[in-house]
């Protein structure tokens, strides 16, 4: 009994392990769109970061949004 136990203690650690070492890092990003909307969308951390009041557009492909920076006009 107590091997099974251990066994499964060790599953599930290495389980724990395995995805605190591969799930990327990711920011929650707060956008309130003009008409007042808000809406939260969260995406891994990349080389770009948001400041408060910059302007995003938010892009949607197969169902997943994700922010970037509006481009410059």
């Amino acid at each position: 009994v107590i091997g099974i136990v251990g066994a499964v203690a060790g599953a599930v650690a290495g389980k724990v392990i395995e995805r605190a070492c591969t799930s990327p890092e990711a920011n929650e990003i707060q956008v309130q769109i003009k008409n007042g909307d808000r809406r939260a969308i969260v995406q891994a951390k990349g080389k770009e970061g948001f400041e408060p009041g910059v302007a995003v557009i938010l892009i949607t492909t197969s169902g997943k949004v994700r922010v970037a920076k509006a481009p410059k006009m």
